[in-house]
């Protein structure tokens, strides 16, 4: 007969989660962080957002930290995110390393390794050709990242209020990319 060591009793299942989501002015980060935020707030969860970005943000790099969980969250800021949704290249000095990456496949190679997730797992999706092809627009580039970022995240869009989440402007051409974005299809 062959002793087996024994296998340690599963910790406590995680409970608090976050997500960074990375890109350049202009692309809307802002925007989806809040939109992000709303949505888990609206489904019950307690989240913290932090949302930098330089003074001179023209051609800077906009990063929302956001943590949530269904306890009182205390600490926003990230220093290694659970998922990362990265719409833009980024400097060292500006990585994030996460357990996930979603990329877009369009903005080329990771210009740093600290970037590189901690358990390798990277999806790339073409974010900005399909806001192209789609709508005609990089406008919805954002949008159609959250849409695929609300489908890993197991949340179903069909029952979101998305009205209390998303500004005014342009409402029906952003819900029609996030849904399009949660459809890709899981690889």
């Amino acid at each position: 007969m062959t002793a087996h060591p024994k296998r340690p009793a599963p910790g406590p299942e995680k409970t608090t989660h976050s997500i960074v989501l990375l890109g350049t002015a202009g692309q809307g980060i802002k925007m989806m962080s809040h939109a992000l935020a709303a949505i888990l707030a609206s489904l019950g969860k307690h989240v913290a957002l932090t949302v930098t970005y330089p003074s001179s943000v023209r051609a800077g790099v906009v990063r929302g930290d956001l943590t949530y969980s269904d306890r009182p969250v205390e600490m926003p800021f990230v220093e290694e995110a659970d998922l990362l949704l990265q719409l833009a290249p980024v400097k060292k000095a500006d990585a994030v390393k996460a357990a996930r990456v979603i990329r877009d496949r369009e903005i080329g190679k990771l210009l740093s390794d600290d970037c590189i997730p901690v358990d390798g797992e990277i999806e790339e999706r073409s974010f900005k050709k399909a806001a192209l092809d789609e709508f005609g627009s990089p406008l919805f580039v954002n949008m159609v990242a959250l849409g695929r970022l609300l489908r890993r995240l197991g949340i179903d869009v069909g029952k979101l209020d998305l009205a209390a989440a998303l500004p005014g402007k342009h409402f029906d051409q952003n819900v029609r990319a996030i849904n399009h974005g949660y459809s890709f299809p899981d690889d």
